[in-house]
């Protein structure tokens, strides 16, 4: 879009441009994402100096937050067709992928007895995009909440690649788990600016998490990008 090409142009003039920044990213553009956040979907009471990372993309804030919950051995549960990456970052990390397949001819639907069957004392964690890619499903709210309690029961974490929130037709609502309160502190949110403002090569993205879990993905994002 033009008037993102004229923020950069302007922005090359500033010297503060080319320095590092603060960790977690320039404290107006958190500032922004949590406000955003708070209004389209609804998540209470963001404090976006403790709860909110900007990130290489979307991309990165996974990866942070599987570095965070994963060590050797351990399982995370894919909600499956789901995001080539997500597999291979797990195992990266000498985790395991553990498939939990949707319902295909119900449109790709969740069973939320399929999940609870595939977990293990292993296991820590579910992730999974939303909307979809590669199929498209917007899950429902009652889908999610039978997520959010199966995470609670069994002590998981959610993490919710949201990337394509804005990619919904014909009156249905996107729906994130992070704004469940009774689940607010078992669920890391990432999302990105590249398709919704056509910013892929740029690699802007961020991540939502209580403070808690943030501390530790600010850890591996300093390994990997300082700033």
């Amino acid at each position: 879009p033009e008037y993102i090409k004229d923020g950069i142009r302007a922005a090359l003039q500033e010297r503060d441009t080319a320095r590092y920044t603060l960790e977690p990213g320039i404290t107006e553009l958190r500032k922004l994402i949590a406000a955003d956040l708070m209004l389209r979907k609804k998540i209470q009471g963001i404090n976006f100096r403790r709860e909110i990372m900007v990130s290489s993309g979307c991309q990165e804030a996974v990866m942070c937050a599987l570095t965070t919950l994963i060590d050797e051995g351990d399982e995370a549960l894919l909600l499956s067709p789901s995001f080539a990456s997500y597999s291979e970052q797990i195992l990266q990390l000498g985790g395991a992928p553990v498939f939990v397949p949707l319902d295909e001819e119900r449109g790709w639907r969740l069973h939320a007895q399929a999940v609870r069957d595939a977990i293990s004392k292993r296991t820590k964690a579910i992730l999974f995009s939303h909307p979809s890619n590669p199929t498209g499903t917007v899950f429902t709210k009652e889908e999610l909440r039978s997520l959010a309690d199966i995470a609670k029961e069994n002590d998981l974490v959610l993490i919710a690649d949201e990337t394509y929130d804005f990619l919904t037709y014909e009156g249905i609502e996107h729906v994130s788990p992070a704004s469940f309160p009774d689940i607010r502190d078992r669920v890391i949110l990432c999302g990105s600016f590249s398709k919704k403002y056509a910013l892929t090569g740029y690699r802007v993205g961020y991540a939502f998490a209580e403070q808690g879990i943030l501390d530790h993905m600010l850890k591996v994002h300093d390994a990997l990008q300082i700033c």
